[in-house]
């Protein structure tokens, strides 16, 4: 009866010491995704799509939203050149929820950008995405697997 007793008491400061970290450690994982992806679109947004291309792993998976998967850090710069070169500007991500453990990190966001369309106005559209990270040797974050879709 005392072990049950000693169990019920460790496991209930277990889960209040839990319920008081784990809204900081989200608030980290947030974080550091909000500044990831700060620097994914000042790279698109400036159009260097190798500077984008270099924020993922070199054998990086991508999935662009069209059923379709591409790899390598090579083919994703040359996708998102693709877009730069078609207009796309403006590209934004607001996080909806992350979350780390250890060294990888992963996001669902919303995204949105911006582009003309075949009428010479400008558009707007975006989706849901979700990316997991990773931290290198080097201590640097890259993109190890990123896929989105077209939501508007």
């Amino acid at each position: 009866m005392h072990l049950k007793k000693y169990s019920v008491t460790c496991l209930s400061a277990f889960l209040l010491a839990w319920l008081a970290v784990s809204p900081a450690l989200a608030g980290n994982a947030t974080d550091r995704a909000e500044k990831l992806n700060e620097k994914w679109n000042t790279a698109f947004n400036q159009g260097d799509a190798t500077a984008v291309a270099a924020l993922y792993a070199e054998d990086a998976i991508l999935s662009p939203g069209n059923g379709e998967t591409i790899k390598g850090r090579a083919a994703i710069q040359e996708l998102f050149q693709g877009f730069i070169d078609n207009g796309v500007h403006d590209h934004s991500i607001e996080v909806i929820e992350a979350h780390q453990s250890g060294d990888v990190l992963y996001e669902v966001a919303r995204w949105q950008a911006h582009g003309t369309n075949e009428n010479g106005e400008t558009t707007s559209f975006g989706g849901i995405l979700a990316n997991t990270f990773y931290r290198d040797e080097e201590g640097n974050w890259r993109s190890r697997l990123h896929i989105w879709n077209m939501g508007n």
